[in-house]
Order: structure tokens, then C-alpha cells, then sequence
């Protein structure tokens, strides 16, 4: 399981998408509205990811992270 915090609970997130290295959808999720971490119950191969958090009023927050096992 990987914890995921997220940056500012005050945003209206809806949905969580994780994108490997080419650009594609690895993982998607719901957000709980009240939610200020999300686990995520996948395992991941080492790499480099996008993990963007999504709101209907078309905020994003996009970060980056390395998976190294």
C-alpha cells in the first residue's frame, strides 16, 4: 500500500490518476471529500510516475514520484 497525502484538504478533489512514464493510466480512483490521505493498493514496478489529483472545477495538482524497491 502506498499513503498518499494530500497537499491542501481545503480543494474540492475528486479523483486521483496515476500515470507511468509513457503517459498511461495506471491507477484511478474516487476521492472522499474529507479524505487528507489516500492508499493506494497496488504495488508499483520501480519507476517514475505522475500522481495527479483532480477537482470538477478543473484543478489539478500533478507531482512526480520514483518508485525504487
Amino acid at each position: 500500500t502506498i499513503n498518499l497525502l494530500i497537499p491542501d484538504p481545503t480543494l474540492p478533489y475528486k479523483e486521483i490518476r496515476i500515470y507511468d512514464v509513457r503517459g498511461r493510466i495506471v491507477y484511478t480512483d474516487q476521492i472522499d471529500k474529507m479524505a487528507i490521505s489516500i492508499a493506494v493498493p497496488r504495488s508499483f514496478i520501480n519507476g517514475l510516475y505522475n500522481i495527479s489529483l483532480e477537482s470538477p472545477a478543473r484543478e489539478r495538482y500533478v507531482h512526480k514520484v520514483l518508485i525504487i524497491r
